[in-house]
């Protein structure tokens, strides 16, 4: 009964993902008839305004949040649409991601400095996609993530899985860490569409597995999005806007040199 358990669980969470996944391919789909782009200017569009796709698709994401956690019989509290633990949350997620997220702006600055380019999303499309990254990094990438990933698939491993590792007083869930996992194998998505190489994606596996687990063990141990959300705005708003901004700086010089030497 409980392998029967378990076993239901990992099945709704592919589910879970399978229509995630489908979503992405019917908004692909649909932003191509409406821009009138053929598959390869699509694809380079995608990448050129990732953050614009994504915000546009952010009530979809919502749609199958809510949609997710009723079929399978999640209450909004379980899905951690509460301000359970609040003072606790906030105090573990914000002083983490910014310590954390400063390591990963330093090391994103020296990558840019160095000609390294970590991911292969557009970074120099001028101001305004400058600043929709941003904003997309500080308002919408946690909410859209953690909703289906914490809030939705770990949410459900948790309520199946009950078996756990007990280190003396702390638990860990073993649904904790396979969503943690399922996490990280779901970003391949991204060499499948573009936005990174199979070198970056192993590359980034130890870190994003890193932060994942921590994502993993912050809902678990309050069983509220709220801090998931706030550490992942962080985290990417930090590496994101450095990117942004160490990029543009790099070719900006490079355009002030190239107008010297024309000049002399």
């Amino acid at each position: 009964m409980v392998l029967l358990t378990a076993l239901m669980g990992l099945a709704q969470s592919v589910a879970v993902l399978a229509i995630f996944a489908l979503a992405g391919v019917v908004i692909g789909r649909v932003g191509r008839q409406i821009t009138q782009k053929n598959k390869e200017q699509w694809r380079e569009y995608r990448l050129q305004r990732f953050w614009l796709i994504n915000m546009l698709s952010a009530p979809v994401i919502i749609v199958i949040f809510f949609i997710s956690a009723r079929v399978t019989g999640l209450s909004l509290t379980e899905t951690g649409l509460n301000l359970n633990h609040l003072s606790i949350s906030l105090l573990i997620a914000v002083p983490t991601s910014l310590i954390l997220g400063t390591i990963s702006a330093i090391s994103s600055y020296i990558a840019v400095k160095e000609g390294i380019k970590p991911i292969e999303i557009a970074l120099d499309g001028g101001i305004f996609d400058a600043v929709g990254i941003i904003l997309y990094a500080a308002i919408f990438v946690g909410p859209l993530e953690e909703f289906i990933f914490r809030g939705v698939i770990q949410a459900l491993l948790m309520k199946d899985i009950g078996e756990s590792l007990n280190i003396g007083p702390i638990h860990i869930l073993y649904g904790t860490v396979i969503a943690a996992i399922i996490f990280v194998a779901y970003h391949y998505r991204n060499v499948m569409v573009g936005g990174e190489t199979r070198k970056q994606f192993l590359t980034m596996i130890p870190g994003r597995l890193t932060l994942s687990l921590f994502l993993s063990f912050l809902f678990q141990g309050t069983g509220s999005l709220l801090g998931p959300i706030v550490f992942h705005n962080i985290i990417d708003t930090c590496t994101l806007a450095t990117l942004v901004v160490t990029t543009y700086q790099k070719n900006h010089a490079g355009l002030q040199n190239t107008a010297v030497k024309t000049e002399e």
